[in-house]
This record gives structure tokens, C-alpha cells and sequence, in this order.
């Protein structure tokens, strides 16, 4: 069955980069359509207009949480705790914005601090010292025009596009390995394209998928 995660003939309604978007012979959970996508616009006005309650730390979480990225375009490195003392430090969120920018544009915007809970629960489940390498994160509205071209089911207003969503490796991790825990830990989006060895991960409802 089809998760109708969006109307590609709409461009008013925020999608997402699973390919039940676009491969009705993918098999995903039942979620109608128009639930679906108020659950999403709900995520995204907590997130525009709440952004305290959007990005409110899991009690289950460390009070301290730090990440390592590397961004295989651009070589940029960042090693550091993003959460502490309750919320986001700002100095980190700053210099993750810009390690994690639109390499395409050089165009960067707040990371949603979920998100980074979200790598950061997967590194902690996979063990692993390496930082994450990361293939994609933010987009601009043009840089994911870009991608559609190419992508035929990458959506209209995909989750990188609001800073939540970012498509990754890791050195000694295969993607089959990150998705599996991924899955385990029920982070919303996770798209498994081992053939072209990275994770997409994102914040959105919990769905999966393989490419």
C-alpha cells in the first residue's frame, strides 16, 4: 500500500524524499493522505513558529550531547556538544548550520535540533567513533529544483528544504547497518540507498524505504 506522503501535482504541499512518493509499488505504513499532511504542516508551524517546543529535548536524552560531522564537499569538519544546559548551544548551532549549508548555493539555515537528537541517538546505538559524513543536508527551494530534475520523485518542498533531513555515511558503517538502527530507534524518515552507499534520515513521520 501507498504512503501518500503528497500530491506531486501540488506545489503548495510540503512532501517528502520516500519514494512511496513516487513508486506506488513500494510498501509503507497506511497513513491517509490528509492526515498525513497535517501532521507534517503541524511539525512545520511548531517548527517555524514554536521552535522552543520544536526543539524541546527528549527526557530520555543526555543533558550534554555533542556530534562530528564531516562534509564530503566542501572537507569542512566540526567536532562539538550542540545541547546543553537544557538547549541548543548557539555557537554550535551556528557552526553547524554552515558546515551542513547548500554547498550548491552557500546558502545555510538552523538545523532542527531533532534532527541532530536523531544522529545523534543512531551514532550512540552504532558505537561508532567516526564522525558522520555528510552528503546533503539544507537545501534551497532552487538547489531542490536542481535535484528533481535528475530525482523524478524527490518532492516539491522536500524536508531539507526546512533544515530537517540530511542524507549521510559513515567509514566502517555500512548503510545497511545505520538504517537498521535508524529503524530500531523510529526516527521519522529513513531511506536506505546502499546501492549508492547513504542514509537519508529526516524528521518527518516514520516511514522507510529502499532505493
Amino acid at each position: 500500500m501507498r504512503f501518500a506522503c503528497f500530491d506531486p501535482a501540488d506545489d503548495d504541499e510540503l512532501g517528502c524524499d520516500c519514494s512511496f512518493c513516487g513508486d506506488p509499488s513500494q510498501d509503507g505504513p497506511v497513513v491517509p493522505r490528509r492526515a498525513a499532511l497535517a501532521g507534517i504542516g503541524a511539525a512545520f508551524a511548531a517548527l517555524t513558529f514554536a521552535p522552543s517546543i520544536a526543539e524541546a529535548a527528549p527526557a530520555r536524552l543526555p543533558a550534554t550531547r555533542g556530534l562530528s560531522f564531516v562534509n564530503v564537499n566542501t572537507n569542512e569538519s566540526w567536532n562539538g556538544v550542540y545541547w546543553r544546559d537544557g538547549k541548543i548551544d548557539e555557537a554550535a548551532g551556528k557552526a553547524i548550520a554552515r558546515i551542513l549549508r547548500d554547498h550548491r548555493t552557500g546558502a545555510h539555515a538552523r538545523i532542527n535540533v531533532p534532527l541532530l537528537d536523531a544522529l545523534w541517538r543512531v551514532n550512540n546505538r552504532l558505537d561508532a567513533d567516526e564522525p558522520w559524513r555528510i552528503l546533503s543536508a539544507y537545501r534551497t527551494a532552487r538547489s531542490q529544483s536542481q535535484i528533481r530534475r535528475v530525482e523524478k520523485t524527490a518532492a516539491r518542498r522536500s524536508m531539507h528544504t526546512l533544515g530537517r533531513a540530511v542524507d549521510v555515511t559513515m567509514t566502517g558503517r555500512s548503510p545497511n547497518a545505520i538504517a537498521a538502527v535508524a529503524r530500531r530507534e523510529k526516527i521519522g524518515g529513513i531511506g536506505n540507498y546502499g546501492k549508492r552507499g547513504f542514509v537519508h534520515l529526516d524528521t518527518g513521520p516514520y516511514r522507510t524505504w529502499r532505493r
